[in-house]
């Protein structure tokens, strides 16, 4: 997080100046200045701009992992980050593309949902302590359904489905 931080710092300094009144902003107005460009497009867009082999799934995913790590202090959304095996799943997909095949419609997008849906070996808490430590051995019929659509997952938050 150090040069994430040395890099926007600036940026935010420079906000805070130019504002009447000089007082922090709160942290969603921050958010969305320092939101990158990739995390602001539609699903679609990205699906598009990934098929077109204008970005590939592992930037994309970068890019998301790096909003994440600027923004997740301060609004707590996310309970459980997977980036391991999002990058592992990024990477097939990169390979799948590379190799002419046609990947899946959510191949190569990040998916987040609500940490009150199973995902097999993927800490599930609902949000509950009783549940912290809680691994299901299988994934609910909704994740099962966005995996044969060809998603991943990098988090369990405490939000829907979202393309950042």
């Amino acid at each position: 997080m150090g040069s994430l931080k040395k890099r926007l710092l600036p940026r935010l300094n420079k906000v805070i100046a130019h504002s009447p009144r000089q007082e922090k902003f709160h942290p969603y107005y921050c958010i969305l200045y320092f939101m990158n460009e990739l995390c602001a497009k539609t699903a679609v867009e990205l699906r598009n701009l990934i098929g077109e082999k204008e970005i590939s799934a592992v930037e994309l995913l970068d890019a998301h992992l790096e909003q994440i790590e600027l923004t997740n202090p301060s609004l707590n959304a996310i309970v459980t980050l997977v980036p391991d095996h999002a990058k592992e799943m990024a990477q097939k997909v990169d390979h799948q593309i590379a190799r002419g095949e046609k990947p899946g419609l959510l191949a190569g997008l990040p998916i987040a949902h609500k940490d009150l849906v199973q995902t097999k070996a993927i800490r599930t808490t609902f949000g509950s302590r009783l549940f912290e430590n809680f691994v299901p051995k299988e994934n609910a019929l909704i994740v099962q359904r966005l995996i044969d659509a060809g998603g991943r997952w990098q988090r369990h938050g405490w939000f829907a489905p979202e393309s950042c």
